[in-house]
């Protein structure tokens, strides 16, 4: 319901078209769960690479 809310403010108060969600962490399973509910699209992967110092 927050998506819904904030999407319909967006159209009306900027004429907003389309969003952007960025940096969802694989294991965060609750904006994974979002950014399936409003049929997002995955634009760019990125990978992080560790090392001990």
């Amino acid at each position: 319901m927050m998506i819904e809310q904030i999407r319909q403010a967006s159209v009306a108060n900027y004429g907003a078209s389309r969003g952007e969600i960025g940096w969802i962490l694989e294991d965060n399973q609750g904006m994974k769960a979002i950014a399936t509910t409003i049929d997002s699209r995955i634009n760019k992967i990125y990978q992080i690479y560790g090392d001990s110092l």
